[in-house]
């Protein structure tokens, strides 16, 4: 341990302490002293020329900074540096601003104009701008297309005296009873838009007193239409859409309290009706049905006179249960020996007592070409699609380097150690994955490193320290365990 030669503080010397030479008490608490010490507001460093306190400042090292009179000489401002900026009575004097002496300037006519004094040419901006806005042009400078002298004696003019007098707006004041204007032609005034035609307003709702409006779909509502058509259709109907709501007092010249029995057979396309009772003797159909078309919620008693039963009943249909089952004695399968299956079975669960001649197209019997019957003989080469119940993508033992080491040589490249796995770890580096590598060269450098299929370096810890060179020994075998906290691999 040494000292500095200017504060004497103290620090570790390589080449004697180690390069893990550290003394806290020393090289952190005793320094903390000295500079408080040299520092100190009263005792600590002063320039008074001592060693160790700095050069001597006095009066003649001052001298040169010192601020006097006749430096600030040159700086002062009289009455003979101002005489020629003065402005007299004899320069404001009347006439004296002139064009000369105002000189030329520019006016801005986008400054909008507000109140209170400004300078010269601002007002004479804010001008501009109002002569802008008054005229519409885009300068101020630029002529309007028509002056106030022509719309004056336009507003003056009797407008009767023009054919066609064009306006933005006419407003009318004459009181209500009397028409505010006269119209002789019956032309159509285009895009006039009046509030009210024959004293109604137009509605698109049924409001009463009111003209019917079409609405966005040509469609017209009312409380109530009245037809004075006899016999006459009161309206034509192109639309075959059921109207809803829609009360008639006949239906094709029938009304409702009418007998449709008047035949022996009523033949209709549709009748909706709550309830349908039908006199025809046993034997004879209640009705007859042309349309093969599906009868939607149609509850049927019998179907081909079979009653629909749950259970084994003889001469019933097969009704299935809650959870879609069907109940039998026996089913009995038809179809021939050929590509085509008898039945389709999509769940894997196993069907307890079902006996079966076949397994894959193979008898059960301990005979060659027979399924193996359990007798306490080993079936050597019995390949087998699942093992208890799993299929062997299930088994991940290979890939699970956390439950069981890998193992390999690597090979060393400068201070780092690559390992290649098969198969490849997977998920990358993860908490608690484990290796044992046989060592092909010892490790020339502090601090080795090793990189497992391309995942990247990771430090070699032995416990929590970093490795020495030479640490770890050619030929000898070193388990690794990987920790994802402290980003590396652990010796154990």
């Amino acid at each position: 341990m040494a000292t500095t030669t200017k504060l004497g503080l103290y620090y570790p010397v390589i080449a004697t302490d180690g390069e893990n030479f550290f003394n806290t008490d020393t090289m952190l608490r005793d320094n903390w002293v000295k500079l408080d010490a040299l520092f100190h507001e009263s005792t600590g460093h002063k320039h008074d020329g001592t060693a160790g306190n700095g050069p001597l400042i006095g009066t003649s090292s001052l001298a040169a900074l010192a601020v006097t009179t006749a430096k600030l000489a040159d700086l002062n401002v009289t009455a003979a540096k101002i005489a020629s900026k003065t402005v007299g009575s004899a320069q404001i004097a009347d006439g004296a601003a002139t064009d000369t002496v105002i000189g030329n300037r520019s006016i801005d006519d986008t400054l909008v104009a507000t109140s209170g004094a400004d300078t010269p040419t601002r007002l004479w901006s804010k001008l501009a701008y109002l002569i802008k806005e008054i005229t519409g042009k885009a300068s101020w400078v630029t002529l309007p297309s028509i002056n106030l002298e022509t719309i004056f004696g336009w507003l003056n003019q009797n407008v009767r005296s023009t054919a066609s007098p064009s306006f933005v707006r006419a407003t009318l004041t004459q009181a209500n009873g009397t028409a505010p204007l006269t119209v002789t032609s019956q032309t159509v005034v285009a895009n006039l838009n009046a509030d009210m035609v024959d004293g109604f307003q137009t509605a698109l709702t049924s409001s009463l007193n009111t003209l019917a409006v079409r609405d966005g779909s040509a469609n017209l509502t009312a409380n109530r239409f009245i037809s004075t058509s006899f016999p006459a259709a009161p309206f034509i109907v192109d639309s075959t859409a059921v109207n809803t709501n829609l009360n008639a007092d006949m239906v094709d010249g029938f009304h409702f309290d009418q007998d449709l029995r008047m035949g022996s057979a009523v033949a209709f396309q549709a009748m909706t009706a709550s309830f349908f009772a039908s006199t025809a003797s046993e034997g004879s159909p209640p009705f007859n049905v042309s349309s093969s078309a599906l009868v939607t919620k149609l509850n049927a008693d019998m179907v081909d006179n079979a009653h629909a039963k749950y259970g084994d009943d003889p001469n019933s249909i097969l009704l299935r249960g809650a959870s879609g089952e069907g109940v039998m004695n026996r089913l009995s399968l038809t179809i021939p020996n050929g590509p085509l299956a008898p039945m389709l079975v999509l769940s894997s669960t196993m069907v307890t007592n079902l006996n079966v001649e076949y397994h894959g197209g193979y008898s059960a019997g301990n005979a060659t070409g027979q399924i193996p019957v359990s007798n306490g003989t080993v079936n050597n080469a019995l390949n087998s699609d699942l093992l208890d119940g799993y299929h062997a993508s299930d088994f991940n033992l290979k890939t699970d380097y956390v439950r069981q080491p890998g193992y390999g040589v690597p090979v060393l490249s400068s201070n780092a150690y690559f390992l290649t796995l098969n198969p490849a770890p997977a998920g990358g580096y993860v908490d608690g994955m484990a290796v044992a590598i046989k060592i092909p060269t010892t490790n020339p450098a502090a601090s080795p490193t090793i990189n497992i299929n391309g995942l990247g370096g990771k430090a070699i810890y032995s416990t929590s320290m970093a490795m020495g060179a030479g640490a770890l020994v050619a030929g000898a075998i070193y388990t690794l365990r990987y920790s994802a906290t402290g980003n590396g691999f652990y010796i154990q």
